[in-house]
């Protein structure tokens, strides 16, 4: 009888136990999860107000801290209104196992690289989600067309098309939103007749041109030799004519690729030789030039061009504000070396930036949104006290419903 009552306490305590969690899973405070869990079900994306603007973020749970970055459990996409923090996760339209790496959004629709089961697109109009590409399942770098209707990505060799996946190159893909038409668009080789790697396709605001990078090195010679000749180079390619051609070439370039909002320059982050630092450069298509932001003596990355003609960048961690031809750069954030921003987006409006702040000690990131016209007050938008969750990649999205 006294055992009894001691099972009966034992499962009692236990029950109170994952009520605290479920219960501490979906309370957030001022947007700041306490345990990083929400509802894992799709709820309506749009806000019951007229508020049509986003946040959309990765959430990543990871296995253990370790090796933090090669043990991610499972991702998921959400979304939080930055006005009333009402959060919604994606988690349904996606596999337990599910890894996210990248995603694109468009107006109505997300397309996300999720890891080993090809391309996930979410259409946010009819909360419905369908798999592409499945042909590859670890096809990378979805990005989708201004006008949605197509997805540019990289994939592994021109033959996985015919199911023969015998390279381990990676090449530029395009397709229809919904599946169809899937096709090669570009395939690098350089001067030696090396092939390159596609990665980081991004498409101009006019949806008449895709820049992405391409990695050079050659795999036949020993590794000290291979590593002291890669390269990384820019390449445009006419998604409708298959035309190619390299734009910038550097020891290393490094993603984002940033278009103007005329289509007609690109702002990127590169350097010369590995021991420099990386600098942002911007190049002129039609006029076939190289402008030089940046020349200091930290790394220096850009994230966001908006239609305002601002470059959002990092300097030494911390987030700052240019014009586009590199004048008037104005620091944003003091981070003191406690966080790396990363990821930095515009608002809509500008008055705003969205950002990753990664801890450097903890080896995890949380989102956080500097109101540029509050003497840069910094906010947390969401974060987490579970050590095993971590939260990247925002993006801010104004829809047209």
């Amino acid at each position: 009888m006294k055992m009894r009552k001691i099972i009966y306490l034992i499962v009692f305590i236990l029950i109170l136990y994952f009520l605290g969690i479920i219960l501490s899973d979906t309370k957030a405070n001022n947007g700041y999860l306490k345990n990083g869990l929400t509802k894992n079900y799709l709820e309506k994306v749009w806000a019951s107000e007229n508020n049509n603007e986003k946040i959309f973020f990765i959430c990543n749970y990871y296995k253990n801290l370790e090796s933090k970055y090669s043990s991610i459990s499972y991702s998921t996409l959400m979304s939080i209104n930055p006005d009333k923090f009402d959060i919604f996760n994606f988690h349904k339209m996606m596999s337990n196992k599910s890894e996210i790496r990248d995603y694109s959004i468009g107006n109505s629709k997300i397309v996300i690289d999720n890891y080993g089961e090809g391309l996930l697109v979410i259409d946010l109009l009819n909360n419905s989600s369908y798999r592409i590409v499945t042909e590859d399942p670890y096809s990378r770098f979805p990005a989708i067309s201004p006008n949605e209707k197509q997805v540019a990505f990289t994939g592994l060799s021109s033959d996985f098309i015919a199911g023969r996946l015998d390279s381990d190159n990676l090449d530029l893909y395009i397709v229809n939103i919904d599946g169809s038409n899937l096709k090669l668009l570009a395939q690098t080789k350089n001067e030696n007749g090396i092939k390159g790697d596609e990665i980081y396709p991004k498409w101009s605001h006019d949806g008449l041109k895709l820049a992405f990078i391409s990695y050079f090195e050659d795999y036949t010679k020993p590794r000290t030799e291979r590593l002291k000749n890669y390269y990384f180079a820019l390449y445009l390619v006419n998604p409708f004519t298959n035309e190619l051609k390299e734009i910038y070439k550097a020891k290393l370039i490094f993603a984002p690729i940033e278009w103007s909002y005329d289509s007609n320059k690109i702002a990127i982050s590169a350097k010369d030789n590995e021991q420099d630092d990386y600098e942002i450069y911007v190049i002129d298509i039609a006029k076939n030039n190289v402008t030089k932001l940046t020349d200091n003596n930290v790394d220096d990355f850009v994230w966001d061009w908006g239609s305002n003609d601002k470059l959002i960048f990092t300097s030494k961690d911390d987030l700052w504000v240019m014009d586009s031809n590199g004048d008037n750069k104005k620091q944003i954030t003091k981070s003191n070396g406690n966080i790396e921003y990363r990821n930095a987006k515009w608002s809509p409006d500008f008055s705003k930036i969205v950002a990753q702040g990664y801890y450097k000690q903890q080896r995890k990131s949380e989102i956080f949104l500097i109101d540029l016209t509050n003497q840069n007050k910094i906010s947390k938008l969401i974060g987490s006290d579970n050590p095993f969750i971590s939260y990247s990649h925002p993006t801010w999205i104004r829809f047209n419903k």
